[in-house]
């Protein structure tokens, strides 16, 4: 394919259960897009020189395309739209609001809260993705991971949808253990953390037992105490070192490039 048929930007819309949607959220697409000129198509797959990715329930606004047409025309490489609230029950809230600290807690790359994948990506931002040959990419992180020059645009979530939501509790719980597994260097070391902590307990209980036996006080429940401690310093110490093992495994066979280059300068063009 020439670079004279590749179009300006792909608005990439997946259907998974809205198929019924995909002719009037196309309408709407094109719609937005005619006015602003230059070219793009409306599809399934992506190959534009951007991509956009929105949901075909209609709770993705297509008035917000033009917005992120703009700022990538003024170079920024991803706009994410952020919505401003989350409209759900109790417990879905509350297990989204969990599923997002643990990310940033754990996670070795911050997420986006209430960025749940409608924005513009350059087509440099996704070939360097398509690069990581990620089996279970979490692409809430990969935005950030990438270190593109990223802006976020706010924007209400209409309401109702027109479609039925697939994310109940176990689907964000195997979205919540993928992304944690898939990028996060610190939970797999949370084992050696429990295994060092124990290890300064045993120290502890046997400073304890030394005290008592100066004093002439029973020494059995401190040494009992230490030898427990011993087992569990030793029993995580290896847990984690292995985990960390596995992690090492993992990047060299997948073959993630160590840092993503944004642009070269003085190189020559084959370096």
């Amino acid at each position: 394919m020439s670079s004279i048929d590749v179009p300006d930007v792909s608005v990439l819309i997946p259907c998974r259960t809205e198929q019924t949607n995909a002719e009037a959220i196309a309408s709407l697409v094109i719609a937005e897009l005619e006015p602003l000129g230059g070219t793009f198509d409306t599809i399934f797959i992506a190959r534009g020189k951007a991509v956009i990715g929105m949901c075909a329930d209609f709770q993705d606004p297509p008035a917000l395309l033009p917005q992120f047409i703009a700022r990538w025309r003024a170079g920024v490489d991803i706009v994410l739209g952020v919505r401003e609230s989350e409209k759900s029950g109790l417990i879905l809230g509350n297990t989204r609001k969990l599923s997002c600290a643990l990310a940033c807690s754990f996670g070795d790359h911050a997420i986006i809260p209430n960025a749940a994948g409608l924005g513009l990506y350059d087509r440099k931002v996704v070939d360097a993705n398509t690069a990581k040959n990620e089996p279970e990419p979490f692409f809430r992180g990969m935005p950030v991971k990438t270190g593109f020059p990223l802006e976020t645009i706010t924007y209400r979530r209409p309401q109702p949808a027109r479609g039925k939501s697939n994310n109940i509790f176990f689907a964000l719980l195997d979205f919540v253990i993928g992304g944690l597994t898939a990028s996060s260097k610190r939970l797999l070391r949370v084992p050696l953390y429990v295994g060092v902590l124990a290890a300064l307990a045993t120290l502890i209980m046997g400073f304890g037992g030394v005290t008592a036996f100066t004093l002439g006080r029973p020494i059995a429940g401190w040494f009992i105490a230490m030898v427990l401690q011993a087992q569990f310093a030793i029993l995580f110490g290896f847990i984690g070192l292995m985990g960390d093992q596995i992690r090492l495994i993992s990047e060299c066979t997948r073959r993630i490039p160590l840092v993503l280059a944004r642009e070269r300068v003085n190189f020559p063009a084959d370096c």
